[in-house]
């Protein structure tokens, strides 16, 4: 009885253990994602911002914009607009 007690406690703590480690493995997946996304959205508002950069800069070389406010204004509006 003893023994059949003690194998039974033994199969709930397994049981236990692998439901926490599900519970953390999915945790972590979620996590990934989200860094992924993140970095993801990073990466588009880097591309965007070095567009822009570009764009202002060929402006300014035909000398419709002054470079270098302009190019920093664009950039920090640009960021403004995203948040």
């Amino acid at each position: 009885k003893a023994n059949a007690a003690k194998k039974a406690a033994a199969a709930k703590k397994a049981a236990a253990t692998r439901k926490a480690n599900a519970a953390k493995k999915a945790a972590a997946a979620k996590k990934a994602a989200a860094t992924r996304k993140a970095n993801a959205a990073k990466k588009a508002a880097a591309k965007k911002a070095a567009a822009a950069k570009r764009k202002a800069t060929a402006l300014a070389k035909k000398g419709i914009i002054k470079a270098p406010k302009s190019v920093s204004d664009m950039l920090s509006r640009i960021q403004k607009n995203k948040r």
